[in-house]
């Protein structure tokens, strides 16, 4: 299943997230996108995918990966 969201400002597109998560092979862990004005800007990791953005000036704050696997952690860049 993939779950995509996405918000327009202008007639472009401001934000656009796509998350799958792993359904049929162990070995893969989902996929997680979050595009902020066309840069990519999500961990990819295991679990939730954050990132913090400034809405006026559409500036990343922040962005992390909060495992829910067995892990238990929090993962900023790869």
């Amino acid at each position: 299943m993939s779950v995509v969201a996405e918000l327009f400002r202008e007639g472009k597109t401001f934000y656009k997230i796509d998350s799958k998560g792993s359904v049929a092979d162990e070995l893969t862990y989902g996929y997680s996108s979050i595009m902020i004005d066309d840069k990519e800007c999500s961990v990819n990791g295991r679990g939730i995918n954050i990132a913090v953005v400034d809405r006026k000036s559409a500036t990343v704050i922040d962005k992390v990966c909060f495992h829910t696997g067995v892990k238990l952690k929090a993962e900023r860049e790869k």
